[in-house]
């Protein structure tokens, strides 16, 4: 077996998990070269993914509006449920790391 279908073989919500701590770890290195907290900035991503999660479920909205848009375009609305599911997979080091650094 070769490594690509080795990764193709891979579920998409590990490689999205795999990829949020590839991105923790990049940051963690970045942060150690210029002068800026490597806690505050995963405070940050937390926030700002979480948020962003939120925003593509539609989930901020009215339920009246949230019933409308699934009723009038399910398959749109589907695609836009499962991009929010891959920002909180991708998300999921920066909580583990958060919960780390703020409750231990």
């Amino acid at each position: 077996m070769s490594v690509i279908n080795w990764v193709k073989s891979i579920p998409a919500s590990i490689k999205w998990i795999i990829a949020g701590a590839l991105l923790l770890l990049l940051s963690y290195v970045i942060t150690m070269s210029i002068q800026f907290e490597f806690a505050v900035l995963v405070n940050y991503m937390t926030f700002g993914l979480t948020v962003l999660a939120i925003i593509l479920s539609g989930t901020a909205v009215s339920g009246d509006r949230m019933r409308a848009n699934i009723s009038s375009r399910a398959g749109r609305t589907l695609d836009t449920l499962k991009y929010s599911k891959f920002v909180l997979l991708f998300a999921v080091p920066f909580y583990i790391m958060f919960v780390v650094l703020e409750f231990i």
